[in-house]
């Protein structure tokens, strides 16, 4: 994500997260056997620390019902 930021000089970046539906499945091997909901929020921690040192936006995935 660094080389991009760099590369593209971006004031902001889309981290995704469109995926949830994998979390904890046995295809993903990093949220394996974990619940949604904690695979969920601690990415989502982990991407926001690394935005906010970069001094950058993060946009991501949402929806409404």
């Amino acid at each position: 994500m660094d080389e991009i930021i760099d590369a593209f000089r971006a004031d902001a970046f889309h981290v995704g997260m469109d995926e949830v539906f994998l979390l904890g499945s046995e295809l993903s091997p990093s949220t394996k056997g974990k619940t949604v909901p904690y695979s969920c929020k601690s990415r989502q921690r982990n991407l926001r620390s690394f935005v906010r040192k970069r001094h950058i936006e993060m946009l991501m995935w949402g929806s409404v019902d």
